[in-house]
């Protein structure tokens, strides 16, 4: 047994280690993995010697509806062999169940914590029998409730179903049913099962234990407020997993995805799941995103090419690619941050200056990208309106996130007073989930664009603020809302009059960009601390006529070659037409603001005529 163990000790290492400075710890997991692999199986002769007897399965009556409805848990495996670091809630959810009276259990935590895999474990520990006497012969099943409601639209025949199913498990005397997702099925509505009604007649049974599973937000919104129902289950609330213990995790089922996928998971590879899932994929808990990422990496590695490695570069490639955020310092995102003022000039005229101080202000920032807790990178942007703010915003978007749709816009000015902030934030008095809230959790990577931040409420200011430091606010739930991979864009015309009058006297912009910000301090329209929070603020210059002429000239020439390419139809613009647009739209307060629209009502609605009567292939339309 010493020589098998020694060849499977060195096997192990030429698998799994890479780094020398990982050698203890990867010793340390080839224990755990030899001792887990040398446990005699839950079947053998010593093990079914310990086993309840075999009447466990015989119950009292007929169950015809609860057979039907349902699945028993302690028949089957679970999905992970060993729970891990869940001993504390193990117990108390045994305890609970062992009581002599209303012995129902409500397990609280986010979508993805563990809370099947904490009921699987329950089931197996009543199973093989090294549960409190009181479990030793109980049945664990979860009710299949989307089949109910699949089967009958009825609500009082799906009445009857359910009293007949909890009624089959109250006589049978040893039954525990479990119920996912609670919260769905006790809201009244006619596409809902309301088990208000059922749950009172049967959960005060010393014969019938239940169990059921919920999240924060829908606990505090259908099972708290609904008192019938909630005051019959002890609440357990499930944390998120801390690392050490997703490791161990890791380490436990690292070896069944090596023999699933035929490959090698590197040590190196699990440690790197766990910090990249932890700083990029902050909208899911552990220990799910962290299973969940690795496993991805073994299929992307398989698909690959037939044997492999799993190491940190996959855990990389592959969440790269499944969010789109920029990751490690890869040689694409080095030739983007070094062309950036390049690919910013092709479409925001006339603003050198800003542009090279927010190129520059981008490269510090991703400089130390993994490092930080805060928005990947932050800017205020100053300047009057239609100066190309918006348009700077959408061409970054665009380049570090390859489409300008990873854009969330809120136009700041319609959140001015205190009744506004829910709005954005979320109410745990109406329930209601918050506008930017909602909108940052469906796009976690992207840009966010404030404009015109400082009409907004100065509690939301300071919310931003909060936002800026930490990367991150606290919701109207109290749960957090992660920025820490959003590029966070404020604009505001805030000093627009003073930028303008400042320029018309001939001040440089290096002496405009601190003055300005003196004169917004002064004058309270932003704090010190705020300003100083951003990495950088960025002045935009006013557009005088000659620069608006250019930029028309550019608006035009991408409708002729958009209408020539679409429709084979020849635009033609003279100069004399071109200059009389600008002179309609031209103010220098407002910019190239009224541009856009000019052109529209000129050219594109004559073009989309003839698009539409049929006739624009082949015509030549002379403005």
């Amino acid at each position: 047994p010493g020589h098998i163990r020694q060849l499977a000790f060195q096997d192990f290492l030429k698998r799994h280690l890479v780094d020398e400075k990982n050698r203890q710890k990867v010793i340390e997991w080839f224990q755990i993995y030899y001792q887990n692999s040398q446990r005699k199986p839950w079947w053998s002769k010593e093990q079914l010697m310990n086993q309840p007897p075999l009447g466990r399965g015989l119950t009292a009556g007929f169950t015809n509806t609860l057979d039907r409805f349902s699945t028993e848990l302690t028949l089957q495996q679970p999905h992970h062999k060993h729970l891990i670091g869940r001993k504390t809630e193990i117990e108390t959810i045994q305890r609970i169940l062992s009581k002599s009276s209303q012995a129902n259990v409500l397990l609280n935590g986010e979508v993805g914590v563990g809370k099947q895999a904490i009921i699987e474990a329950l089931a197996k520990s009543i199973y093989e029998g090294s549960c409190p006497d009181q479990l030793a012969y109980k049945r664990m099943l979860a009710v299949d409730m989307e089949a109910i409601l699949a089967l009958e639209s009825d609500f009082v025949k799906r009445q009857d179903i359910l009293s007949n199913l909890f009624r089959e498990a109250e006589n049978a005397g040893n039954i525990i049913l479990v119920i996912y997702n609670f919260d769905k099925y006790i809201a009244s509505g006619e596409d809902h099962v309301d088990l208000t009604q059922v749950f009172e007649r049967y959960a005060l049974s010393e014969s019938l234990h239940l169990m059921a599973t919920t999240t924060p937000y829908m606990y505090q919104k259908y099972v708290f407020p609904n008192t019938k129902v909630s005051e019959l289950f002890d609440k357990v609330d499930i944390p998120e997993m801390g690392k050490d213990s997703v490791l161990r995790i890791l380490l436990d089922i690292a070896p069944d995805f090596e023999k699933r996928y035929q490959l090698f998971i590197l040590y190196d590879a699990l440690e790197e799941t766990i910090r990249v899932a932890d700083r990029y994929l902050t909208h899911l808990p552990f220990p799910e995103k962290a299973i969940e990422l690795l496993d991805e990496a073994c299929v992307y590695v398989k698909s690959q090419k037939e044997h492999g490695a799993v190491d940190g570069h996959v855990i990389h490639t592959v969440l790269q690619q499944k969010t789109h955020a920029p990751i490690e310092l890869t040689d694409s995102l080095k030739t983007k941050l070094l062309t950036l003022e390049d690919r910013l000039h092709k479409r925001v005229l006339f603003q050198d200056h800003a542009l090279q101080m927010l190129s520059a202000a981008l490269r510090k920032s991703f400089i130390d990208l993994g490092n930080r807790k805060k928005p990947l990178a932050s800017f205020l942007f100053l300047g009057p309106t239609g100066v190309g703010k918006t348009e700077t915003a959408k061409a970054v978007t665009e380049a570090f996130f390859d489409r300008e749709e990873k854009m969330i816009r809120f136009d700041m000015s319609n959140y001015q007073s205190q009744a506004d902030i829910p709005t954005l934030i979320g109410s745990s008095t109406t329930h209601e989930p918050g506008q930017l809230t909602e909108a940052i959790r469906n796009e976690q990577y992207g840009t966010l664009l404030l404009d015109e931040l400082e009409k907004a409420h100065h509690d939301l200011i300071n919310i931003f603020l909060t936002v800026l430091d930490e990367g991150y606010f606290t919701d109207g739930f109290g749960k957090w809302v992660d920025c820490t991979n959003l590029i966070i864009i404020a604009t505001s015309n805030a000093g627009a009059d003073f930028i303008y009058s400042s320029v018309q006297q001939g001040v440089s912009v290096d002496t405009l960009q601190k003055t300005l910000i003196d004169h917004l301090i002064s004058t309270g329209k932003f704090a010190p601390e705020f300003l100083n929070r951003f990495d950088g603020v960025v002045v935009y210059s006013p557009l005088y006529k000659e620069a608006i002429i250019q930029i028309a000239l550019k608006v035009v020439r991408e409708i002729i070659e958009s209408t020539q390419q679409k429709y084979g139809m020849t635009v033609q613009v003279s100069d004399t037409f071109l200059h009389r647009i600008v002179d309609q739209g031209y103010d220098p307060r407002f910019g190239a603001r009224d541009l856009r629209r000019l052109i529209q009502e000129s050219i594109e609605d004559i073009i989309s005529k003839e698009v539409l009567a049929g006739t624009a292939k082949g015509k030549t339309l002379s403005f």
